[in-house]
């Protein structure tokens, strides 16, 4: 991912990490592309709006790199629950793969900082699609990881197939997320208004499972 050079000192950094928390308030509030370089700038009371470009080569490089944080801090969380996973010997079913893949929606927004990134999260994701069809993206290595074990538990399937799936799983997941964003806005000290109820995501693993249960053919194919 291109970078801006910026300076590489401790106000450097800080004018950086500025621009970028700014820059994620905004696209949360207003969506990624409401947001101009000059919003960002006079949010962190700046005149300057070259100033952006010395630390980023471009706003889509700004999104990105923000966009890389989030899905790099997921994968730490998801690759910590799958290391956990494969290291207790119990057999990994699909449903096992189902519950790691969301079972950080069930984890409380500790603060107004995981709140907003479940926020930003949200709007650069339906924006900016494309910058989630890599690997990389929805979760790094241990996405990659949970794919492979898919492939090994999953019925015979041709490839078309498998990504079908592997969408469709998106699909589900990104829905049920845009559903925690409404707890995670408010914040509210009692959780049960607007939580993700255990209830809520068993069904949705039920429904993930059932996708993967079957080797039904994908749109546009029939059965042989």
């Amino acid at each position: 991912m291109a970078r801006g050079v910026g300076p590489r000192g401790e106000k450097g950094e800080r004018t950086r990490a500025a621009l970028k928390s700014a820059a994620k308030e905004l696209f949360a509030e207003r969506g990624l592309d409401k947001v101009s370089v000059r919003d960002i700038v006079a949010a962190v009371e700046t005149r300057n709006e070259g100033s952006l470009y010395y630390y980023f080569a471009s706003k889509d490089a700004l999104i990105e790199e923000i966009v890389d944080d989030f899905a790099h801090e997921r994968d730490i969380v998801r690759s910590r629950r799958l290391d956990a996973l494969e290291a207790n010997g119990a057999p990994i079913t699909i449903r096992t793969i189902c519950e790691l893949s969301v079972g950080w929606l069930m984890d409380p927004p500790q603060d107004s900082e995981s709140a907003l990134n479940i926020q930003f999260f949200l709007a650069a994701e339906r924006a900016h699609r494309a910058l989630f069809t890599d690997t990389g993206k929805p979760g790094g290595g241990s996405w990659a990881r949970s794919l492979g074990h898919l492939r090994d538990l999953a019925p015979p399937m041709a490839p078309e197939d498998f990504d079908f799936r592997v969408a469709c799983m998106r699909a589900i997941i990104r829905d049920t997320i845009a559903r925690r964003e409404t707890w995670a806005r408010r914040l509210d000290p009692h959780p049960e208004q607007g939580e993700l109820s255990p209830e809520t995501v068993r069904l949705m693993c039920d429904a993930i499972e059932a996708l993967w249960a079957g080797a039904a053919p994908g749109p546009g194919r029939t059965s042989a």
